[in-house]
């Protein structure tokens, strides 16, 4: 079922960080950050499809239909090397840590429950 949800026009700034921290406050809000928002830390584990689909490709030989395509290198490679070395090649490329960037230490910073 998809709920209506109000969207918020992004012209002021000054009107929107406050209504997304009402938001936040009331539980009704549930930040989705998206994986563009972990590269501004520029962190050393892949951040977009096209850099995980390069990860994989580092760590198996794959047949050019797979090459660039993270989800067919991943098919590929769970169904011809099995699911654990999927696992285990995944644990090795996301293995660094990644420190929150600027917009993570805002969230943090609200103290919200």
């Amino acid at each position: 079922m998809n709920a209506i949800t109000p969207t918020l026009q992004l012209a002021d700034p000054a009107t929107v960080l406050p209504t997304i921290r009402r938001g936040l406050a009331e539980e009704r809000l549930v930040p989705f950050l998206g994986m563009g928002v972990a590269a501004l830390s520029a962190p050393a584990v892949p951040t977009d499809y096209d850099a995980l689909a390069a990860a994989l490709g580092k760590r198996v030989a794959l047949p050019r239909r797979a090459r660039g395509n993270p989800w067919a290198a991943a098919q590929y490679i769970e169904s011809s090397r099995h699911r654990s070395t999927l696992d285990a090649l995944l644990r090795e490329i996301f293995a660094s840590p990644v420190e929150p960037g600027p917009l993570h230490r805002f969230l943090a910073g609200l103290h919200l429950p």
